[in-house]
């Protein structure tokens, strides 16, 4: 299984770290390179750009809020969906983010539109009260 991991603060990291020693194939990216540093000397395998994540079969999220979620996997120029190009047929996503229920929802909407043959149990349906 090939996991992706975007996300390597203060709750990323320890999580990204564990997954990397139970899966042969973790690739991580975070924007900060300090973040990224820190990962390597972990042991975890960094890659430099987020467009080095490819062919996932899993893509995990721990960002600060649901915008950055947004700008990583639905891209900001309009282009083509950055997550089209990351997972493979059937790949899952799992945002495990900072992010109201709201904006969840909105983005399951999005992804589901953009990029139908991926899964995203991380973006479930939830009643806001």
């Amino acid at each position: 299984m090939r996991v992706g991991f975007i996300g390597l603060g203060a709750m990323g990291l320890p999580m990204c770290t564990s997954l990397a020693r139970s899966f042969e194939q973790v690739l991580a990216y975070d924007a900060s390179d300090a973040a990224r540093t820190r990962a390597r000397d972990r042991g975890v395998y960094v890659v430099p750009l987020i467009d080095h994540l490819q062919d996932l079969d899993v893509l995990i999220t721990m960002l600060p809020d649901g915008g950055v979620v947004r700008d990583c996997l639905l891209g900001t120029d309009g282009a083509r969906a950055p997550v089209e190009h990351m997972l493979r047929k059937g790949g899952v996503v799992v945002d495990m983010s900072s992010s109201s229920p709201v904006d969840s929802q909105c983005m399951a909407t999005d992804l589901r539109s953009s990029t139908p043959n991926a899964i995203f149990p991380g973006f479930s349906p939830a009643e806001v009260f």
